[in-house]
């Protein structure tokens, strides 16, 4: 249960109309923005995950979640997905000196209720695939290759901005391949 969150609203939450046009006056500009306030609705929220750990083979670990989140309010717009599968399988080779990891990450599209100016976007699921190499040189250093967003999934991740994603998630459309070392002293 949260209660008394500080969060963004239009100045009309704190502040009467004849505040409101005094203060557009003062900055000779009416402004539709708002302001960080205490809101004093209480809402709930419920949900939990549901985790396992496999070991399938030898040298395959299988990692694998389901969590489920809700808010208990309509007047509250719910910024991450109700439904959210993680899968995740990691295998060694050459004696541990190679390790290969795939990771699979399912979100849930938002309906037309969850948010008042949700962007189309996000009506969509979310199907993210990352996979990753990692070889250790010696026992001190290694070197990594990490290939995120494989399929090149067009649905970004939720975020504040779900009425404007190219605002808060600008490239996360596309694949982004990384290469690092790693060297501990």
């Amino acid at each position: 249960m949260f209660r008394d969150q500080l969060s963004w609203g239009p100045l009309q939450n704190a502040w009467s109309e004849a505040e409101v046009a005094a203060i557009n006056a003062y900055n000779d500009v009416t402004w539709g923005g708002g302001m960080f306030q205490n809101i004093d609705q209480k809402f709930n929220v419920y949900g939990g995950e549901l985790v396992g750990h496999w070991q399938v083979a030898p040298h395959t670990l299988l990692n694998a979640s389901y969590g489920l989140a809700e808010i208990d309010d309509s007047d509250i717009v719910q910024r991450y997905p109700t439904h959210q599968v993680k899968l995740n399988s990691t295998s060694t080779f050459l004696s541990d000196k190679l390790i290969a990891s795939l990771s699979y990450l399912f979100s849930s599209g938002f309906g037309p209720g969850d948010a008042p100016a949700l962007a189309e976007t996000y009506q969509n699921d979310r199907h993210m695939v990352d996979v990753s190499l990692t070889y250790r040189l010696m026992e001190r250093a290694s070197v990594k290759l990490v290939v995120q967003n494989v399929l090149a999934e067009d649905t970004p991740p939720p975020t504040f901005n779900m009425d404007r994603p190219s605002q808060g998630n600008m490239g996360a459309d596309e694949t982004r391949v990384y290469l690092s070392c790693r060297i501990a002293l």
